[in-house]
């Protein structure tokens, strides 16, 4: 099982900065994600639609990626990438401004 942990961090602009590591390799690699559609209830800025990029022993990656803010407590939110042949499911939590969380693959090839 492919499990892993990130945390991201919002720019000026709108778009993420991050890190993640995971059971698959043996270090920390970045991710970036570039906004595309803001979710304008969210107050802290990180709910909605990116497209999001990141390296990793496999190679390089793009994926759509999704953050929904939990409806029961606004610090909680819910991650989708989107890779096509993958895709990952996460969590977060909003801490400080960053928000930090796991994730686990829920879709990939045969």
């Amino acid at each position: 099982m492919h499990i892993g942990c990130f945390y991201f961090k919002r720019t000026a602009s709108g778009n993420l900065l991050g890190e993640f590591s995971d059971n698959q390799g043996d270090r920390v690699y970045t991710e970036c994600a570039d906004i595309v559609e803001r979710d304008e209830t969210d107050a802290a800025g990180f709910a909605g639609r990116y497209l999001s990029a990141w390296r990793h022993v496999r190679g390089k990656h793009a994926a759509n990626l999704a953050i929904t803010r939990n409806t029961g407590d606004n610090l909680l939110y819910a991650f989708v990438w989107d890779e096509g042949k993958y895709e990952y499911t996460g969590h977060g939590m909003l801490c400080d401004g960053v928000i930090t969380g796991g994730y686990i693959i829920t879709k990939e090839p045969v």
